[in-house]
């Protein structure tokens, strides 16, 4: 683990004291579980203030929708618990579904909606006149720990997420740049590839969080979304060029000085200027003539591509940092619909409701007292966990440290506690505690195992303004808190299993299907929209990519995939311009694309792709044509990475 830093110590005393402000509010007020209002200060607290802000909002939308619902679902079968658990169980899958059809942090809301109504509802199993009661100090308790966790985030020593967005885009952009000037030199660009693939993750959703405490940044939302457009799709325009130079070897020289023009504009990284591009595209201009190889042709091309994209960087960088969205970009965004997987995010939910109802109903069958909360927990367990690649791996790390904390609990509530006299002693107890899991927050490998034990140390102690400590209650607690999140983490490894790998399986085949669907002409969404979504997949793949060989393969998999999708949509937008025998061709060879989804493309496909590169060869020369066989030879360069050179058949092959 890093060494913490200052702001990393400042953000553990922040949050500590947002708790602990939230705990003595709540006593003063005599609220019946300040735990609650002390937990939620410590689960909303971020060292970003527009993070707290937003999830802030979206938590206390989300626990008054959960609230609501438990307050329905409980008196309606009280004398039916087979068809509470039924029906508590039904509402969070339904939510679980809603919340992953959804951007965050909106969908974090969704997510608060269903498990609310599990830690308001299943407590009140066996007393349902209390429902109304509990849900309105849930409410109460949770704005009170989110005011606080606000407050506090605002007051000292804030941190705001525009500025942290604005660096992070420029580490991007500067990965992407060094990614493309070592491969402009001859470089092994495979660790600057990784870099970029994986600084693109959580970009999108901290540009959400940035307009709720930059406000300045809200008008450039547009500009915003266009560059993670834009950037991502420096991925497979770069890839193709790359593997255009290594087959031109020492041939390059012929592509004139544009190379060495982009290379030394990309030097500067997100601070260059955008008119650069205007000499370097006159250079490759000037390199193109008549009769060149199409090799070179493909060459200058991606060349080309390359500089436009990162010119549009640079120029929406540009905008971000004014404060400003051009008019064009503004109607894009509100055009772009939704992207989302509901068929993975049905089975996501369905899954969950599996768990959910299995535990409640064996706990309810074995007639165990303490079944609300083991149920209660697992449910919470699989909301939690419901967008994680392996849910079960997760949830069984996050599992073994709430039981820590909930253990450790214990020397806390009948060794410490009995001496505490006042609320400033009480502090510094729970201080001595959890200042230096606050500081484990912040570090991205060791925050969720931070958040668990705090969880379990903080929900097992069940602190109150008297000292009112059961040994026979805290040990029945501990074991159905252990018990619920075991459970709902055993099951959750029977019914989804695979992992990361089964999941990066998973998004490689629905690429595959996009590529299909592309050369199909079968997308009834928006022409950009299956691009993006494709970018979309590469992006939650990175984190793998330098993991091991696997990753690595993965990773060259699906810029492979990228490239193909990219070349067949250049294709279906040209194909109208061709001369009749050209069109007829590339027609035939992206209807074969469009049928062959298998991992090993088949041997009729390049047939067909290089009967319709001889056909193009044939055709009079024309920017469409240049442009069609270009597309061609880059899928069939992205298809068969080490294939020779096409051989266009005079006819075409069966």
């Amino acid at each position: 683990m890093p060494r913490p830093t200052l702001a990393d110590a400042a953000f553990s005393l922040k949050a500590f004291a947002a708790a602990t402000l939230a705990l003595y509010l709540a006593f003063r007020l005599d609220l019946p579980r300040p735990y609650w209002a002390f937990a939620t200060a410590y689960i909303v607290a971020r060292p970003l203030s527009g993070m707290t802000r937003s999830k802030a909002l979206y938590r206390f939308f989300g626990t008054l929708v959960g609230a609501t619902a438990a307050v329905v679902l409980i008196p309606a079968f009280v004398n039916a618990p087979e068809l509470l658990n039924l029906a508590l169980a039904l509402w969070i899958a339904f939510c679980l579904y809603l919340s992953l059809t959804q951007p965050e942090p909106r969908g974090y809301a969704f997510r608060l909606s269903g498990y609310t109504a599990a830690l308001v509802g299943f407590p009140c199993v066996d007393a349902p006149d209390q429902v109304f009661q509990t849900a309105l100090a849930r409410v109460e308790e949770i704005s009170l720990g989110l005011a606080c966790a606000c407050v506090v985030g605002d007051l000292a020593l804030p941190r705001h997420a525009g500025p942290a967005l604005l660096s992070r885009f420029d580490a991007w952009l500067a990965a992407g740049a060094r990614w493309t000037a070592d491969v402009l030199r001859g470089r092994e660009p495979s660790a600057e590839a990784q870099r970029f693939a994986l600084q693109a993750t959580g970009l999108a959703e901290l540009s959400v969080h940035a307009t709720y405490d930059t406000p300045e940044l809200r008008p450039a939302e547009a500009a915003t979304q266009a560059l993670y457009v834009y950037g991502r799709m420096l991925a497979p325009v770069v890839s193709g060029l790359s593997d255009r130079l290594r087959a031109l070897g020492a041939e390059q020289a012929a592509l004139g000085p544009a190379a060495g023009m982009l290379a030394a504009w990309l030097a500067a990284g997100p601070r260059g200027a955008p008119a650069e591009a205007i000499p370097i595209r006159a250079a490759i201009a000037a390199a193109r003539r008549p009769g060149l190889p199409l090799l070179h042709a493909g060459a200058l091309a991606r060349l080309d591509e390359t500089t436009r994209l990162w010119r549009a960087c640079l120029a929406l960088r540009g905008c971000m940092r004014r404060g400003v969205s051009p008019p064009a970009l503004r109607r894009a965004a509100r055009e772009r619909e939704a992207r989302c997987d509901h068929r993975a995010a049905a089975l996501a939910a369905g899954a969950r409701f599996v768990a959910i109802f299995a535990c409640g109903s064996a706990f309810v069958a074995v007639g165990w007292k303490d079944a609300a909360t083991a149920t209660m927990m697992a449910a919470m367990m699989c909301a939690v966990f419901v967008a994680r690649d392996d849910p079960a791996a997760a949830m069984a790390r996050f599992s073994l440290w709430i039981t820590a904390g909930a253990l450790a609990a214990g020397p806390w509530l009948f060794a410490v506690a009995p001496a505490i006299d006042g609320f400033p002693l009480l502090a510094f107890s729970l201080g001595v505690v959890l200042l230096p899991a606050g500081l484990a927050v912040t570090k991205r490998a060791t925050a969720g195992a931070a958040l668990a034990f705090i969880f379990g140390f903080g929900g097992v102690m069940a602190i109150q303004e008297t000292y009112a400590a059961d040994f026979a209650v805290w040990l029945n607690n501990v074991v159905a808190v252990v018990v619920g999140v075991w459970t709902a983490s055993l099951i959750m490894g029977l019914i989804r299993s695979g992992g990361s790998a089964e999941r990066d399986r998973r998004l490689l085949a629905a690429g595959r299907a996009d590529v299909a669907r592309i050369a199909g002409g079968r997308s009834t969404r928006a022409p950009t929209e299956v691009p993006e979504r494709m970018l979309d997949r590469f992006v939650a793949m990175a984190p793998r990519f330098a993991a091991s060989p696997a990753g690595a393969r993965t990773r060259d998999d699906a810029l492979a995939d990228l490239r193909a999708g990219f070349d067949a949509l250049k294709l279906r937008r040209v194909r109208d311009l061709l001369a009749p025998p050209a069109r007829r061709a590339v027609d035939l060879a992206l209807a074969s694309l469009a049928r062959d989804r298998a991992r090993r493309p088949s041997p009729a496909l390049r047939r067909r792709i290089d009967f319709a590169l001889g056909r193009l060869a044939a055709a009079p020369e024309s920017e469409a044509a240049l442009e069609a066989a270009v597309a061609l030879d880059g899928l069939r360069r992205a298809l068969w990475r080490d294939a020779p050179p096409a051989r266009a058949p005079l006819e075409e092959a069966a």
